[in-house]
């Protein structure tokens, strides 16, 4: 009696060191994302390659210190689809854009305020002047 069992896709985070791939975490993954989080880093997952698939469970293994996928293989030919081109191109775009936002935010803000209260001040004294200005040729000629 054969049962069809569901696929179950895991994604093994390796560390090399010296010569040698050390499983680090695993992390159940959903084939309809194209990516998983670990340590605060996203990976993208290429759900095509498998790096290694042993009855319905399918492994993706990833170097935590290349941040690339490793795909096991003796072909040479390059499996490049586009939806994983976007994937990681959208992904560097988004780190490029959002990459400084964080570092200089409390000294812009300060920047911020000291300009505003600088031309605050500085128009409050224009208005003042102007309005003395005006206002007092018709205050006295009124009382005259």
């Amino acid at each position: 009696m054969v049962f069809n069992k569901k696929k179950k896709y895991i994604a093994v985070f390796t560390i090399l060191e010296g010569s040698i791939h050390n499983i680090i975490a695993t992390r159940k993954v959903n084939p309809l994302n194209k990516s998983v989080r670990i340590q605060k880093k996203t990976f993208i997952i290429d759900i095509a390659t498998p790096s290694y698939q042993k009855g319905n469970k399918v492994f993706y293994f990833f170097s935590l210190s290349t941040q690339k996928q490793l795909v096991f293989k003796n072909s040479f030919e390059p499996n490049v689809n586009i939806e994983l081109i976007d994937a990681i191109m959208s992904q560097k775009i988004i780190e490029q854009l959002t990459a400084n936002l964080n570092q200089d935010f409390k000294l812009n803000i300060m920047w911020l305020l000291i300009g505003g209260l600088i031309g605050g001040l500085i128009g409050y004294m224009l208005c003042q002047y102007t309005m003395t200005q005006t206002a007092t040729p018709s205050l006295l000629g009124g009382l005259l």
